[in-house]
């Protein structure tokens, strides 16, 4: 079984320079992150970030990709997270 901070580490291994996610910091609209660099480096302060851990909801597969549900925490009820999906 996977810990939080494997998930996190797992989900970056496929990034490359055609990688790109939308942080959930910026509202409403987000701010695009292009880039196996700004993609990291997104992904790795998510998961050193003290208070925080990765659920993961649903692991499945789909042909050669591997896609994960997860869900981000920082608190202890449903408002205090958010999901997310990475393949």
């Amino acid at each position: 079984m996977l810990s939080s901070r494997d998930l996190a580490f797992h989900i970056t291994q496929g990034f490359d320079d055609a990688a790109a996610t939308d942080p959930h910091q910026i509202a409403p609209n987000g701010a695009r992150l292009v880039g196996k660099a700004q993609c990291l480096a997104n992904w790795q302060a998510l998961a050193s970030a003290t208070g925080t851990w990765f659920e993961r909801e649903e692991v499945f597969v789909v042909g050669e990709r591997v896609v994960v549900r997860w869900r981000y925490c920082w608190g202890d009820d449903d408002t205090r997270s958010m999901r997310g999906v990475s393949g």
